[in-house]
């Protein structure tokens, strides 16, 4: 079944936990944004936008947040959290090696992603505090690195 039907096309489908949803890339006016759409075809929403290429996005456990690759500050790729919903979102990383490819670890306390920050390409972990994520209001995650 085909539930897209966009003219510059739809990239990297990422599941939500529930099955219901699935958050894709869309690049339209020189950028790519997230979007989202139900299974059942309907309910397509624009959840990220602006000149940046947003990327990789990867669902929460408890399917609350997105956790995603972007360029939107100073042209360098970093991992951004957003409500499920959209905008807006948090900055995770601030290292000038580009940072990509993020994944939730199950219980939704740490974040892997891809960098070259140690000059090579690795897999870094970061744990967001306060945890568990559920628990934290918005305002108050940030990313610790250990």
């Amino acid at each position: 079944m085909q539930l897209t039907s966009i003219p510059e096309g739809a990239t990297a489908p990422a599941w939500s936990p529930d099955g219901g949803e699935i958050v894709f890339e869309r690049g339209i006016w020189d950028s790519t944004d997230l979007w989202s759409i139900t299974i059942d075809g309907g309910g397509l929403r624009w959840l990220t936008g602006g000149p940046a290429d947003d990327k990789d996005a990867s669902w929460s456990p408890d399917g609350s947040q997105l956790a995603f690759a972007s360029d939107r500050e100073d042209d360098n790729r970093d991992i951004w959290l957003m409500p499920a919903a959209g905008e807006p979102a948090k900055r995770l990383t601030t290292n000038s090696a580009e940072d990509s490819d993020p994944a939730w670890s199950p219980d939704g306390r740490k974040i892997a992603f891809f960098s070259t920050r140690s000059g090579d390409p690795e897999i870094w972990v970061m744990t967001l505090e306060p945890a568990p994520v559920e628990s934290a209001t918005w305002g108050s995650i940030k990313a610790v690195f250990r």
